[in-house]
Order: C-alpha cells, then structure tokens, then sequence
C-alpha cells in the first residue's frame, strides 16, 4: 500500500500546518470570492473533481470554461457531455504532443496556444469557472513560464474562479491557491490488477 505523498508536498504541507490554527480560528464569511483551487497528487481523481466542480457552476447558471492541456481521446466523455452543454466552452490541447526533448519547441508552442485561450477566457466576463486541466505538469515541466502564469492569476478579476489539475503542482502555485487537495494513490487497479482503462471510470 503506497501512503507516501508527493516528496515535493511534504515541505509544503508542514508549513501549512503551522498555520492551520489561526486559519480554523477565522469564522468563514459568504462573501462571494473567486477561488484558486488545485488538485494534484500521485492518486486518481484530480481531472473528476474539476469536472465535478464544472457541473456544478453550470447549475449555478455560470459559463464554464474548460482547457485539456494534454488531450483526451476520441472517447473522451467529458467533451461528448460537458463539451456539448450551451453553458460550456470545451478546449483540447496537446494530442499531438510527443513530450519529449526532441519535440521540445513544438510542443511548447501548442502549450502557449493553450493558455492564451485560458487567457482570453479570463479576460472575458462571461466566464464564471475556468478548468485548466493537466496544467500542472506542463508548468512543471517548463513548458510555460510560472511567473507568467502568476501575475495573470493575481491579476484576475475578484469574482473568476479556477481550477488547475494534474501532478506536481509548482510550490509558487500552491502559495497562491486558496484551495489545494492531494490525491494519494492508496490502491489503483492498473497495478494491483493490471487492468487498463475502464468505460464510465476513467474515461
């Protein structure tokens, strides 16, 4: 049973704690606020708790954005679902990504072209919800330019809300994020079982 957390978090994590009392102490208040959230981690869930959170916003009437930095397939469910919904702008990115030094250049060109339409979404006042899906290991790898991405979340009208998924979030990110969750892989069954990809479970 693996229950050891990302190595990069633990450091993190431990200067979280420190601050959790006076976080607890604070009375949670109902002003309305956009909220970084960012879901990471070596377990599974990360991309369905942000398509989760995407339903929900649309039931709450908001325009939902959605950008796959690293593409799904033709099976894609989420894009034959929510990519469907009037309330959702569905954006797929990176299929044609090699995601290796020798393809380095071209596939960060593909990785800028995605966040410019994250850009130009948060630029736009329709939007209420913006997924940036699997964005985390594309920062990681230096395929964007964290400070880049900083500024413009900083920067960001107080109302948008965003989601970054994927493994190995930047610690400057996490600093920045109002929400963060780890998913841990405890038991997954491509490894215990040796099962590939299931219908309805994982795409």
């Amino acid at each position: 049973m693996n229950t050891e957390m990302e190595p990069h978090l633990r450091r993190w994590c431990a200067e979280e704690e420190a601050h959790a009392t006076k976080a607890h102490a604070k009375k949670a208040r109902p002003i309305p606020h956009g909220l970084l959230t960012i879901f990471t981690g070596n377990g599974k869930g990360k991309s369905t708790a942000a398509f989760g959170m995407a339903w929900r916003a649309i039931a709450h009437q908001m325009k939902v954005g959605v950008v796959q930095f690293i593409g799904g397939c033709e099976q894609n469910a989420e894009l034959r679902t929510l990519g469907q919904h009037p309330q959702c702008d569905f954006r797929i990115f990176g299929t044609g990504c090699k995601w290796n030094n020798q393809h380095y250049m071209s596939d960060k060109v593909e990785m800028v072209s995605a966040w410019l339409a994250v850009s130009n979404m948060m630029d736009d006042p329709a939007y209420g919800l913006i997924v940036c899906d699997e964005i985390n290991p594309v920062i990681h790898h230096r395929y964007l330019n964290l400070d880049t991405i900083s500024k413009q979340l900083a920067q960001r009208r107080p109302d948008l809300h965003m989601v970054f998924t994927g493994r190995s979030a930047p610690f400057e990110l996490l600093d920045l994020a109002d929400l963060v969750t780890e998913m841990q892989e405890i038991r997954h069954p491509f490894s215990k079982k040796n099962l590939g990809p299931q219908a309805g479970v994982d795409y």
